[in-house]
């Protein structure tokens, strides 16, 4: 057989090969969901924003925020709202926004561009809350190890943003402390602690100013086995928790973890 004729056999299978495993990686319906979402921007007529990072702040603005989506490039402008922040575009899929001040409420994020003269689309991904609470938080669970081991002690962090407009004492009796619990059941802690299988209390390190970010050490052992949420919440010590005054956002967050 010559050189020519196994290169002519050979190329036909490899291609084939080649379309098949992409076909596993990436299923037709990942890419219409993918297409759907963030076309606009790649094929110029406009950006989309498909999500927004912390997702709620207090009204007096200030808070540093994430919009994902597609088609930033050459942005001109981000709102909130009717009002303009301060951003910056990291990639044609990233921008920084600095949230403005703003009334209580509910306001959709939009951004727009020069070429093509575009502003994105309305849609629930790009909802942003001010709130004039003075106790809210939020949560980034995003370092919580989802498989855990009975009896074994696991180290991890949880971020929090003040979205409220008080500042969280680090001490004294009234303090503000982080609950970091494994429960059956999801909510604020005042009406679900029934369902609480083991918890550990952290304190701040310092006192902590609205749209402050603080990365909290968690150390915690589970007792049993099962399939559970890890929950955490914001409550101010000996007073009340955070989810007893405000609800919306959600003053808690969870993930569901598996102890074996």
């Amino acid at each position: 057989m010559t050189v020519r004729n196994l290169v002519q056999r050979v190329i036909p299978v490899l291609a084939v090969a080649a379309v098949l495993a992409v076909s596993f990686v990436v299923s037709p319906g990942r890419i219409q969901n993918a297409a759907a979402a963030c076309s606009y921007g790649y094929l110029g007529t406009g950006p989309t924003v498909t999500g927004v990072f912390w997702a709620a702040g207090p009204t007096i603005g200030g808070t540093g925020i994430t919009i994902s989506g597609c088609g930033f490039t050459g942005a001109t402008s981000v709102k909130f709202g009717t009002s303009s922040a301060a951003f910056t575009v990291v990639s044609d899929s990233t921008i920084k926004a600095t949230s403005p001040a703003h009334a209580a409420g509910v306001v959709d994020i939009t951004v727009a561009t020069a070429v093509p003269f575009s502003t994105s689309a309305t849609n629930p991904s790009d909802l942003y809350r001010y709130t004039s609470a003075g106790w809210c938080a939020q949560f980034n669970m995003s370092r919580v190890p989802t498989h855990w081991v009975k009896g074994q002690t696991q180290k991890f962090y949880v971020y929090v943003l003040n979205c409220g407009l008080n500042t969280w004492p680090a001490l004294p009796y009234y303090r503000v402390d982080i609950n970091v619990h494994f429960t059956t059941k999801r909510g604020s802690g005042f009406n679900t602690q029934s369902s609480w299988l083991n918890q550990t209390y952290h304190n701040l390190s310092k006192n902590q100013g609205p749209n402050s970010v603080v990365a909290i050490a968690i150390t915690l052992k589970p007792t049993f086995r099962g399939t559970v949420f890890l929950e955490a919440e914001m409550i101010k010590l000996h007073q009340f928790w955070f989810g007893r005054y405000l609800y919306r956002p959600p003053q808690f967050a969870a993930v569901v973890v598996s102890v074996t």
